[in-house]
């Protein structure tokens, strides 16, 4: 078994070495079905730098030239912050993780957007995505079946709400693929994957998951508004499936619990009037990097240290107005990429790739609606979407024969 494990092993590796945009499969792989934990959390980093000097040794040889975007001033600016923000931070073992983390996700952007520059490579990054995400839904679903007692699961090492944010991205993503295949085999194991992930969102009780499921599914069907029987159906159908889950499953107490409970929102309230105080006591350059945590409780009066449970208010506590400008503006860019992706798109009247554009923006926005009760903005997951989102555009100029934003 271990030499079966090591030639698989070679043969990937080789296979990365000729064509590094395999290897940003695997990583997508790796992050969207949280298997790395299980395998070594090492994995996701060794694969990463070895695709990242792959690529690098392709554009020597072959492409010299990287991709250029709108986008890489404000990373630039960004970058400028963070690293102010680990030289000021209190606490340098927070402000490390804080920074080994963004740093593994701009490389991971930089790859994606450098690598996956065909339709078929964009195709199969969106397959990798929802693949790792229905299997991780399976996981899920399987453990918690399995489980002896109530509770909240959280997958392999994330937390519940992060995994229902996690995984509900891929639903767009999936619709967008039904959209474009013909093959039924292909539509209808779409279609499950949408289902199981659905299922586990509910599983996880999370109610910053349910509101980005319900971004998704309003999304959709606003896209879908000409059809307007269908959105009639549709509506009332999650409308019956989420009273039956309330009233008759076995777990609708602690659904209706986490649902009406005030501690936790006064909680939030508490952490967000804490970070925005935090934010006006050194609105310069912030508290430093990855610092709330170690400054909370000092500004909420909560007894215990929380993260922000919002990218915004965790940025510009963190790294001051210059941090939260430049995060800001690259988000702000990634909206208006997808939304010029869409629009060149429907004026080629290519549906496929409208389709696609769709898909990819709805999965950003709604991972960033997310975001607003959560403190994700350094996940690698919400950097594959910014860097697929920038991919997908890229790819669109060069094949209308246009000109990439300089």
């Amino acid at each position: 078994m271990l030499i079966f494990v090591l030639i698989l092993g070679v043969l990937f590796s080789g296979a990365i070495f000729f064509n590094p945009a395999i290897g940003v499969l695997g990583l997508i792989g790796l992050i969207y079905s949280n298997i790395g934990p299980l395998i070594g959390v090492s994995l996701f980093s060794m694969l990463l730098f070895y695709v990242l000097a792959c690529m690098i040794v392709m554009k020597l040889l072959i492409e010299p030239e990287f991709t250029k975007h709108d986008i890489d001033i404000y990373l630039f600016g960004l970058t400028l912050f963070v690293l102010i923000g680990f030289v000021r931070a209190f606490d340098k073992i927070l402000a490390l993780e804080a920074f080994l983390e963004y740093i593994r996700s701009l490389l991971l952007f930089f790859c994606i957007v450098n690598l996956i520059k065909s339709r078929k490579f964009i195709e199969f990054s969106f397959f990798a995505l929802i693949v790792s995400a229905s299997f991780l839904a399976l996981y899920s679903i399987h453990q918690f079946n399995q489980s002896t007692h109530v509770m909240r699961f959280s997958g392999v090492s994330r937390d519940a709400n992060e995994l229902a944010l996690l995984i509900s991205t891929s639903i767009p993503l999936s619709v967008s693929l039904i959209k474009t295949y013909k093959n039924m085999l292909i539509k209808l194991c779409l279609f499950v994957s949408i289902i199981l992930i659905i299922a586990t969102v509910f599983m996880t009780y999370s109610r910053g998951g349910f509101i980005s499921l319900f971004f998704i599914i309003l999304s959709l069907l606003f896209l879908e508004r000409k059809r307007k029987i269908v959105i009639v159906l549709a509506v009332a159908l999650f409308i019956f499936l989420l009273y039956y889950f309330l009233t008759h499953l076995a777990h609708s107490k602690i659904m209706l619990r986490l649902l009406t409970k005030d501690t936790s929102f006064i909680q939030r309230l508490q952490l967000y009037k804490g970070g925005i105080s935090m934010f006006l006591s050194n609105p310069v350059l912030g508290v430093g990097l990855g610092n709330f945590l170690f400054w909370s409780t000092t500004y909420t009066g909560l007894i215990t240290s929380l993260i922000a449970h919002n990218i915004f208010i965790q940025v510009a506590a963190e790294l001051g107005i210059g941090g939260i400008f430049f995060f800001v503006a690259v988000l702000v860019v990634v909206l208006k990429t997808n939304l010029k992706s869409y629009r060149l798109a429907k004026e080629a009247s290519d549906r496929n790739y409208l389709n696609m554009a769709e898909g990819v923006s709805i999965a950003f926005m709604s991972f960033t609606v997310g975001n607003l009760f959560l403190t994700l903005h350094f996940d690698q997951a919400y950097w594959i979407l910014i860097g697929l989102s920038v991919a997908f555009y890229n790819l669109i100029m060069d094949e209308l024969g246009g000109q990439r934003s300089e």
